[in-house]
């Protein structure tokens, strides 16, 4: 004689059962697959913040390398005067940079570059009241950045003493050029690499 349970298929008990194992079993398998699209999506911003700093590294060690004069300092920005590669079109190759650390409505930081082409002469300089300048242009190089500071080196003292060397953020307008500037930075992962920049021999 066949049991008239077995006949009658799932007891109640045993479809609430299944439903709720069926209900762990999609909730598990979705945080698997949030899991790995969080993966790929830190492993792009990553890949992206290399090749930001790359573009950044290359930039500012060729404009430093080069550079002539008109330095200024913050810990939030660094500003000089620096030489393009001389081209037959007659315009001027000197150029007045500008990397600025720049705060973000997320409390993060961004780091923009302005660049402005320097006039040879009085005669092309823009008069007031003129168009726009097309001679300045701005470009956002890094962006998501828990902080960035700039300093540059100091060597204290002449040439017959002991020369202390230490890294400063602020530049008195009588110094001399400095030939190291640095750059610290750092993002959500913690705090990278420093970039260190060194001038070519005057």
């Amino acid at each position: 004689m066949i049991d008239s349970s077995s006949q009658a298929g799932f007891t109640l008990l045993e479809l609430m059962v299944a439903m709720a194992l069926s209900v762990v079993i999609a909730t598990i398998c979705a945080m698997a697959l949030g899991s790995g699209s969080d993966f790929y999506a830190r492993s792009g911003l990553r890949q992206s913040k290399r090749v930001e700093l790359r573009a950044l590294e290359k930039m500012l060690k060729s404009e430093w390398q080069m550079r002539v004069g008109e330095f200024s300092l913050s810990q939030e920005s660094v500003e000089f005067v620096t030489t393009l590669p001389r081209d037959t079109s007659g315009t001027s190759n000197v150029l007045k940079v500008r990397y600025e650390c720049v705060p973000t409505e997320n409390a993060e930081f961004s780091i923009v570059y302005t660049g402005r082409l320097l006039p040879k002469s009085k005669s092309e300089v823009p008069t007031s009241g003129t168009s726009e300048d097309t001679s300045k242009f701005e470009m956002k190089l890094v962006n998501r950045l828990k902080y960035c500071q700039f300093a540059a080196m100091s060597r204290n003292g002449s040439p017959q003493e002991k020369v202390n060397s230490v890294w400063v953020n602020r530049w008195k307008s009588e110094q001399a050029l400095p030939k190291l500037i640095r750059l610290k930075i750092g993002d959500t992962q913690g705090e990278l690499p420093s970039y260190v920049f060194v001038a070519a021999p005057t």
